[in-house]
C-alpha cells in the first residue's frame, strides 16, 4: 500500500522490520530494492543519503551471500554515487562490467554516471553499446539522443528521440523526447 502511494521509505521501513523477522535473501532483496528507489526519488539530499545507506545495508547482505549478483551489485554501486566515496560505486559498476560485459543495468548506470560528470563521448558509447543489445531500449535511446544533442550531433540526436517520440509506449519517455527536441529547435 505505501509503494503504491509513493511512500517508498515507508514501504522500505516495512519491508525492513519483515525482513529482521525473516532473514532471507529475498526479503533483504525487497527492503533494500525499497530504499534504493527511495534513495533515487528522495527530494533532499539528506533524505536520498539515508535511504542509500539503507540500501547498502541490504545489499552487502545479500553479496555476501550472492557475490555474482550482478543487478544488486550494480544496485549497491549506485548507493555509493553521493556519497564521500563516489569512486567505490565506479569500481563495483566496473567489476560488473569485468565479470559481464554486456549487462545493461551496469552499461546504463555508467553512462547515467559519464552524463552527471559532463563526460558526453563516454556516455554516447555506453548507450549504443545498450542499443546494440537491447534495440528497442527506449531510456537509452533517450538518453543517446540526449548525449548527441550535447556533442552538438544535432541530426543523430533527432533520429534517436524520434524514435523514442514514435516507439516508445511509456508517456514519461515519449514526453522526454518531445521536450529535447523542441528544445533543439530553439537552438
Amino acid at each position: 500500500a505505501y509503494r503504491e502511494g509513493n511512500r517508498l521509505d515507508s514501504a522500505g521501513l516495512v519491508a525492513e522490520k519483515y525482513a529482521m523477522i525473516n532473514p532471507n535473501v529475498a526479503n533483504w532483496g525487497r527492503a533494500g530494492q525499497l530504499f534504493f528507489e527511495a534513495q533515487t526519488y528522495a527530494l533532499s539530499p539528506e533524505k536520498g543519503q539515508a535511504m542509500g545507506a539503507k540500501a547498502r545495508e541490504f545489499f552487502e547482505k545479500i553479496i555476501e551471500q550472492e557475490p555474482n549478483n550482478l543487478l544488486i551489485k550494480s544496485n549497491l554501486a549506485m548507493t555509493y554515487v553521493d556519497t564521500p566515496t563516489p569512486m567505490k560505486g565506479i569500481t563495483l559498476l566496473r567489476e560488473v562490467i569485468e565479470q559481464d560485459p554486456t549487462f545493461v543495468p551496469a552499461l546504463f548506470d555508467l553512462g547515467v554516471l559519464s552524463i552527471k560528470s559532463n563526460q558526453f563521448g563516454k556516455a554516447q558509447e555506453r548507450f549504443a553499446q545498450i542499443l546494440k543489445l537491447e534495440p528497442n531500449n527506449y531510456k537509452a535511446a533517450l538518453n543517446l539522443g540526449f548525449c548527441l544533442a550535447q556533442l552538438e550531433k544535432k541530426t543523430e540526436a533527432v533520429q534517436q528521440l524520434q524514435r523514442v517520440e514514435k516507439q516508445s509506449k511509456d508517456p514519461e519517455e515519449v514526453k522526454a523526447a518531445k521536450e529535447l527536441l523542441a528544445e533543439m529547435q530553439k537552438h
